[in-house]
């Protein structure tokens, strides 16, 4: 039975619950994730987001803005959106709309980059409203599509150019 914050939750009761630590599970959870505020206030990482950024600076990102923590990502190598897609995304985010945020292949990227898609969640229930991030690894699903992007490329260039040639039709006989 779902409470009423969450329709779809399968809970037992609350009271016949015993407490729950909630810090403890979203800690613990496999995927990275953060919280942010509705001004773009890093509140909380998980501990699987980070284990993703350089040593110490997790510890330091709660409370920072949401350029820290783009930063610290960006230190440690992980690819994600650029900031002012991040900006519009958590203002559409923030109206009640879950965003995607997927970024684009880099082409100076090291072939050990690891490409990160966001999914901004609202929290409606919540005043102020905040934001759950959840970031996934989109590296295989990116780089794939590169690959079978670039020979259609290639292919469409190929085309362009045999049809740009003029094209000459010889005809001959034996006497010449």
């Amino acid at each position: 039975a779902g409470s009423a914050r969450c329709k779809s939750c399968l809970f037992m009761p609350l009271s016949a619950l015993p407490a729950l630590d909630f810090e403890l599970l979203f800690s613990l959870l496999p995927a990275p994730h953060g919280v942010l505020a509705p001004d773009g206030t890093v509140l909380g990482l998980n501990d699987a987001l980070a284990g993703l950024l350089p040593a110490g600076a997790a510890a330091t990102l709660p409370g920072q803005p949401l350029a820290s923590l783009l930063a610290a990502a960006k230190t440690a190598g992980l690819v994600l959106a650029s900031a002012p897609a991040w900006e519009a995304s958590l203002a559409t985010t923030l109206a009640g709309e879950p965003q995607e945020l997927t970024p684009a292949l880099l082409p100076d990227a090291a072939a050990t980059s690891h490409y990160w898609q966001a999914t901004l969640q609202p929290v409606p229930q919540a005043q102020p409203r905040y934001v759950v991030v959840r970031l996934l690894d989109v590296s295989t699903q990116l780089l794939a599509q590169q690959a079978t992007a670039q020979p259609a490329h290639e292919l469409e260039q190929f085309r362009f150019l045999t049809e740009s040639l003029p094209q000459l039709i010889w005809s001959t006989n034996a006497q010449g």
